[in-house]
């Protein structure tokens, strides 16, 4: 058998083998950097505010194309309507993002099931310190932020009051009472 083996017709066979065997392990190096570089995707669209009413249909859900718009609103948040969501990291700290109803005027013809001016939970900010939440601005605000996918509502047996587990619109709508 070692014969066999060492002919020169056999050790050809061997080197071309090997010599495949290493062709493979370097394309699949290269495809899997080539996948790691396309992992992430920049759209420079994304980047350009553009009014909510444009990125997002009222009562729609959000797709890929849509979700990270930078968007622009206008309206008024609803007093005594924050709430914070824990769980929250931010430059590696947990916290609580600080979320609020913001009222949009004029939108009622938008969806009209909702039976009037529709409300988007509009993240105000992050806190180390749930004591430390500022109250809503008063008046009329112009907003500009990233549109986000909904989250599911989470349940959160234990939380004090005034916080939930997710940014979620099925919840915070029962919790507000808007639309």
């Amino acid at each position: 058998m070692l014969k066999t083996a060492l002919r020169p017709r056999s050790l050809l066979v061997l080197v071309l083998c090997l010599g495949a065997a290493v062709a493979f392990v370097l394309l699949s190096q290269w495809q899997l950097r080539s996948g790691e570089e396309s992992r992430t995707v920049a759209d420079p669209a994304k980047d350009v505010a553009r009014p909510l009413a444009e990125a997002a249909g009222a009562g729609a859900a959000v797709s890929a194309a849509q979700a990270d718009q930078l968007v622009t609103a206008t309206g008024a948040y609803r007093d005594g309507s924050t709430v914070l969501v824990p769980g929250r990291l931010q430059d590696g700290a947990e916290g609580w993002w600080v979320v609020s109803a913001l009222t949009l005027p004029g939108t009622a013809g938008q969806w009209p099931a909702a039976g009037g001016d529709l409300t988007v939970a509009v993240a105000r900010g992050w806190t180390a310190d749930p004591a430390a939440v500022p109250d809503e601005p008063v008046g009329a605000v112009d907003v500009v932020g990233r549109y986000l996918p909904p989250e599911g509502p989470l349940p959160a047996p234990g939380l004090p009051r005034g916080q939930v587990g997710s940014v979620s619109p099925a919840q915070l709508t029962n919790l507000w009472d808007v639309p």
